[in-house]
């Protein structure tokens, strides 16, 4: 019995879960706190910020435009990433005020 209550809590929580694993990584979570103001970010600024390679980055903005935290605009060449959902902001605000607050 108790196996098939962990069963149906791992699948009512399954989203839940899969946001808190693209959220751990550190480069996910810089690039979601760099946008946290509103403000529309290249590969580029990633890039020159965090000092790797431009294929990494892509890959992590990839994982945050696919799970529908990020969404992209045009301008010419260049594609600039904002937050797609101001719930996540909430969330990433809150996990830093409660980390602030522990200290």
């Amino acid at each position: 019995m108790a196996k098939s209550l962990l069963a149906q809590v791992e699948k009512e929580w399954d989203s839940t879960m899969e946001l808190l694993k693209i959220l751990s990584h550190p480069v996910r979570l810089y690039i979601i706190n760099e946008l946290l103001n509103g403000d529309e970010c290249s590969v580029g600024y990633f890039v020159a910020n965090l000092k790797i390679d431009f294929s990494n980055v892509s890959k992590h903005l990839a994982i945050l435009r696919n799970y529908g935290i990020v969404e992209t605009t045009r301008e010419s060449q260049w594609i600039y990433y904002k937050l797609k959902d101001q719930k996540v902001a909430e969330f990433v605000r809150s996990l830093a005020n409660f980390n602030n607050n522990k200290q």
